[in-house]
């Protein structure tokens, strides 16, 4: 039954492995690079809008140099797009590239190498719902924003109802599949664990990272199209209650997010269900636990 929930340790090690022996070797046409340039500039307008111009801008999980690029031209002092890998290949230069007005760092694990409060603007765009850790990700960009700083989170919301409708759509009517929703029987439970789901991250007392499994095969990554390499649900309300726990003021929470208006209405009226996260967030200027 798909998508399948993982929790045990042993899993969670085991799709790490996965993970980066896919990503050491990942195909040309991963990640966003197909993806039209309009969307890049509507994520760097988004920065723009709540940012205060000539800050600092951390772009994390860039993966190539069309986000920070588009970044740059709006004007920031400082931008930085970091990944695991950069472009399409692993033959980047270990240390840093740099284009004009940003440059490239390369990560090796969870910790950034960047000091605390460094940065005005940390965002991420399509990156969480490839996180097997994303509490210690979102920690560690905690720590390198200031106090007063803009977190930004845009991606997909992979538990919302939508995607298992979608999904019985495809198998019904062209056959094929739509994300982890292989089969008719995938999307029709699909539909109510996406309300077990919305459940879970409504009564639980701290933020729960909702992790599934990878698409798989013969012990290596089964990667065929968008998300497939998928390992968190990325639950609105989990985001909204790990910001909330850290005194981070909400300046936008997924109200007139999506590309059709009817997407648009639907976040609009139900943004903890809605298709895709557009998350804004201002970090306080006192840290929550000295107030």
């Amino acid at each position: 039954m798909n998508p399948r929930r993982i929790h045990s340790r042993e899993e969670k090690e085991e799709i790490r492995r996965l993970l980066m022996a896919f990503y050491a070797r990942k195909p040309a046409s991963y990640g966003l690079a197909g993806r039209p340039q309009e969307e890049y500039e509507a994520y760097a307008s988004l920065l723009h809008r709540y940012a205060r111009t000539g800050g600092r801008v951390l772009d994390f999980g860039c993966g190539t140099d069309r986000s920070p690029a588009a970044i740059a031209r709006r004007g920031f002092a400082e931008v930085v797009g970091c990944d695991l890998g950069f472009g399409a290949t692993e033959d980047a230069p270990p240390a840093a590239l740099a284009g004009d007005g940003w440059k490239f760092v390369r990560l090796s694990g969870i910790a950034l190498p960047f000091p605390a409060g460094h940065f005005d603007v940390v965002a991420s765009l399509c990156v969480l719902e490839h996180l097997v850790d994303v509490g210690e990700h979102l920690a560690e960009a905690d720590r390198v924003l200031k106090p007063g700083g803009v977190l930004v989170v845009v991606g997909p919301n992979w538990s919302g109802p939508n995607n298992p409708l979608k999904g019985l759509y495809a198998t019904l009517v062209k056959r094929t599949r739509y994300w982890r929703y292989e089969t008719v029987w995938d999307a029709l439970t699909g539909v109510f664990r996406s309300l077990i789901w919305y459940g879970e991250a409504f009564m639980a007392r701290e933020p729960r990272f909702q992790l599934i499994a990878p698409r798989t095969i013969g012990g290596g990554l089964l990667f065929e199209t968008g998300d497939d390499d998928c390992v968190h649900l990325c639950h609105p309300l989990t985001f909204k209650r790990w910001l909330g726990a850290r005194g981070y003021a909400l300046l936008r929470y997924n109200r007139g997010a999506g590309k059709r208006p009817s997407a648009r209405l639907f976040n609009t009226l139900l943004p903890s269900l809605a298709t895709t996260n557009v998350i804004v967030a201002r970090k306080p200027t006192i840290p929550a636990g000295n107030r």
